[in-house]
Order: structure tokens, then sequence, then C-alpha cells
């Protein structure tokens, strides 16, 4: 009876151990639906028209958002995926053919129109499908002129749609658009060792089923930093990612935003008011002691650690106030922090100032006789430094001359 048991016990055993074998081979094949021990998700999008119809044929795209500019200044691939729906309409993505993170979803049905959303996926799948209902389509057409560059092709932010540009009439047209607002960027045709030199030109919103049109100029002697209105946030995409501001000016600032006492940070957004150059959002910095409100710099990151800012020759910018601002490029205090500086006097009404690399007064700790060329490769930041007590100014359309977004797209 014991012989008989222990032989029921390893036949019993050994069933066990050949299922699990196949089990595993099983998966291992891609058969039983897992990877590893996790399951793998699958995205279910149906596409329909405004009756609810399925769309077949219909291309459904997921374009990288928040690092849209990055990875175009960087020639990286800007669509994580790209299928076309069925018979059915539906389409089922897996959930490893991308980043999650938020993206663009693009949905183009050439008869009969198309969608666009930001569109975060979640990290489960669920058994109901997400409906997207195409719409009516918008169609951009306008012409480009260039300025330092002849431009090629007209890009839209957030997208995969281009457009060509006529060497001869300087015109472009997007016949199927999504509607909603974007960011207009212009590539030029010469080549260096980045690719294709980027300009950004502004915004467009596209209306359903409407023709919009845009005559544009794209300079690309230089780069608008920011203009405040979040049109061309080149900011967000600099290592540093936000302007800061801060209490106490003799500080250079490293990010996270962990210092210590002698720096005060404060929310950019509560310097920000609606009293810009043209229309929009200016920038407004106070010097007041005693009164509350605390002497204020705006400053960010414009060039990288090792590069410096060696190819910003002009600083331009729109102001208007009292007293003056002092302009500094400055280096950090592990490099001895070099500076290099220019004072202007501000005028009650809106002004555009200009200051090239020979206007400023450089100190460097490690050569008291150095020049703008000996210190330009150790500098990576810029600060705008109200005056003196009772000094305010606004500020708007900060734009370097002399360099191309691709510089200011830090590693």
């Amino acid at each position: 009876m014991l012989k008989k048991s222990c032989k029921l016990w390893w036949h019993l055993a050994a069933f066990l151990i050949i299922t699990l074998l196949i089990a595993g081979c099983i998966t291992d094949n891609g058969l039983a639906g897992t990877a590893g021990s996790e399951t793998v998700n699958t995205y279910t999008l149906l596409v329909v028209d405004t009756a609810q119809r399925p769309v077949s044929n219909a291309s459904v795209r997921l374009v990288a958002n928040n690092s849209w500019l990055h990875k175009k200044c960087m020639g990286e691939e800007l669509v994580y995926y790209a299928a076309r729906t069925g018979s059915d309409g539906s389409i089922s993505i897996p959930s490893d053919t991308f980043p999650q993170e938020l993206c663009n979803l693009l949905v183009q049905s050439e008869c009969l129109g198309a969608y666009i959303t930001s569109y975060q996926l979640r990290e489960s799948a669920d058994t109901a499908a997400d409906v997207i209902m195409v719409k009516k389509s918008g169609v951009l057409t306008g012409t480009v002129q260039g300025i330092g560059a002849a431009p090629s092709r007209v890009l839209l932010q957030g997208t995969d749609l281009s457009s060509s540009i006529d060497p001869q009439t300087g015109g472009f047209s997007f016949g199927v658009v999504p509607a909603g607002l974007y960011t207009i960027i212009i590539t030029d045709t010469s080549e260096n060792d980045d690719g294709k030199r980027l300009t950004g030109v502004g915004e467009v919103h596209i209306s359903e089923n409407a023709t919009a049109r845009k005559e544009l100029t794209a300079d690309f002697s230089g780069v608008i930093v920011d203009d405040f209105d979040g049109m061309l946030p080149v900011m967000s995409y600099l290592r540093s990612g936000e302007w800061y501001i801060v209490k106490n000016g003799d500080v250079s600032v490293s990010f996270p935003l962990e210092r210590s006492d002698d720096t005060l940070y404060i929310p950019f957004q509560s310097a920000l008011v609606s009293s810009g150059a043209y229309s929009g959002n200016s920038l407004k910095l106070n010097y007041r002691t005693g009164t509350g409100t605390y002497f204020l710099i705006v400053g960010a990151q414009v060039g990288s650690r090792d590069a410096g800012v060696i190819n910003v020759d002009t600083l331009s910018f729109k102001a208007k106030g009292n007293g003056t601002v002092t302009i500094r490029f400055h280096g950090e205090e592990d490099r001895d922090k070099p500076q290099a500086m220019h004072k202007v006097t501000l005028d009650t009404s809106w002004q555009q100032y200009t200051v090239t690399w020979d206007q400023y007064t450089v100190i460097d700790p490690q050569n008291s006789s150095a020049s703008w060329s000996d210190v330009e490769g150790r500098m990576s930041w810029i600060s705008f430094l109200p005056g003196a007590d009772g000094t305010e100014f606004w500020l708007d359309e900060v734009r370097i001359e002399g360099i191309t977004m691709q510089e200011l797209i830090l590693p």
C-alpha cells in the first residue's frame, strides 16, 4: 500500500511539472497573452463618424506632446504608434509600443475629417473601447518669407503634419487638419550638424470645415526665448525648465529648487500681468525695500554647462518702466561664476532694447582683463536686475540673436 501511495504521488508530481513546462512554453511563444508575469494590455479605440457609423481605414497616430520640440530639434521620432482602423472602425494599441506619458492622438480620414486630442493611456486595459468621433477638418494655407535663411517646411507643433514651402512663391498648404490651436514651426534649407534649423512664428487656430490663411515671416537670425504668453514656450524645453524669480541678486541658481535661506523663490505666475508690449502678458518686477515688495530678479538657463553661450551675439527685449535694469549673463558658483553685465535706462513707454556682446562689462575671477570671448563658454544663465529702490519695469519678448532653437534645447 505504501509503495502504491508513493508511486501515485510520483505520477502526480510528474504531471504537475510537465503541465508547468507546457504552460511556460506557451507563454514564451506569446500564446498565453502574457509577458513574464505581467499582462500585455491593449487599448481599444473605436473611430466613428457623426452618425456613429464605424470609419474604416482611418489613420491613427500617437504623437509626442510635451517632448515634441525637444524630439524635433534632436532629430528623434515624433510618432510613438501608427496604424489604420479595421473594417469595424476599431484599432487595438499594445501598451508597450510607446512611453506612458501624455500623447497627442491624431485621427485622419481623408474623405470624412479629422480629430486631435491630448490622450493619457491608462495603466491597465479596460474592456470598453474609447470612442473617437472624427469631425470635419479644416484647411490651412499661406505664405512664408524668410529672414537669414530660405524657409523650406511648415510644421504644426504636437503633430506629424507638415507642408513644403514653394521656393518661388513661399506658399504652403495643409488639406486635412483637425480643428484646434497650433504653434507654427518653420524649418530652413540650410544643413548643419544638428540638421535643419527651426524657428517658431506664432499660433494659428483651425476651425472645422473652414480655411485659415496665414502670412508669416520666419526669422532665422535668432530665437524668441519667451513672449510670456505661451505661444512659443522655448523655456519649458530647457534643462532648467522654468524662469526663476529670486529675492537675492548675488546668487546663481541650480535646480531642483532646494536652496538655503539666501534665496527666496517666488512663483513665476505671480509676476505675469496683462499689459504686454502689444497684447497679452508681460512680466512685471519691482525693487522696493521695506514695503513688502522684494528685490526681484528674473532669469533662466539659456546655455549648456559644457558649451556656454558662445553663439549669442545680440540680446533684444521689449521693456518699459522707471530707473534702470541690468542685463546679466553669468555662470555657476562652482565655475567661479564669470559675469557679463550691461545697464539700460528705462522709458515709461514700451521700447525695444538691443544689447550686443561688445557692450557688456565682463567680470571674471580667473582673469581681471577678460573680455566676452574669454568667458562666453563658461556662462549659461541670463537674468534681469532692477536697479534701485523704487524701480519697477515690465519685460516682454526676450529674443536672442545668433543662435537657433536647437542650441537652446539642452541635453
